[in-house]
């Protein structure tokens, strides 16, 4: 990822890194969706900066996580207002916001499989390949500190599913946002 798409995809992930670490900020006593969010970003941001993400990460990822990443911060940023506002809460408000983020992430992904099934194909298998990646990966945790939390939570997922996660699979994204929220905490 080094041509000028790939930059503004990269800036986007970082916007939203400041965006959510901003949100996290206010609302961490009631919630770490956000920080969980942030820390989401900033794996992306760290892994499509290497030299070597195109072997991982290709074009078909790169759209839909780009696409995925536009519609759920508008959601995200609606969210936190009410959170902010006391007109969202609940005793557990992170199940609530991984559920509801999920929710429209799959709806994403079920209308991308009906428009485009070949690049929708491409996509999953992309991401699900950085997902193992990740995984197995010895990350420097001093250099790339959210790539190796994630690694975490890729390990947990693993060995609580029983079977490598699949980014297809909405209770798996369910799982690992509960895995990544529970390392926060």
């Amino acid at each position: 990822m080094h041509g000028p798409a790939e930059a503004q995809v990269l800036h986007e992930f970082a916007t939203r890194v400041r965006l959510y670490s901003h949100w996290d900020s206010r609302l961490w006593g009631k919630t770490r969706f956000f920080g969980a969010a942030a820390v989401t970003n900033a794996a992306l941001v760290e892994l499509c900066s290497l030299q070597c993400s195109g072997q991982w990460i290709g074009n078909a990822a790169v759209e839909l996580l780009s696409a995925a990443g536009r519609r759920l911060e508008r959601l995200n940023i609606e969210t936190a207002g009410h959170i902010e506002r006391g007109i969202l809460c609940n005793r557990d408000l992170d199940t609530s916001l991984i559920t509801l983020e999920q929710t429209v992430l799959e709806h994403m992904l079920q209308q991308q499989a009906g428009r485009s099934p070949r690049r929708h194909g491409q996509a999953i298998q992309q991401i699900n390949r950085l997902l193992f990646c990740v995984e197995q990966w010895m990350w420097p945790s001093e250099r790339w500190p959210s790539g190796s939390l994630y690694r975490s939570v890729l390990r947990r997922a693993r060995s609580e599913l029983g079977r490598r996660p699949d980014f297809a699979v909405f209770p798996d994204r369910v799982g690992i946002g509960h895995a990544l929220i529970r390392m926060l905490r």
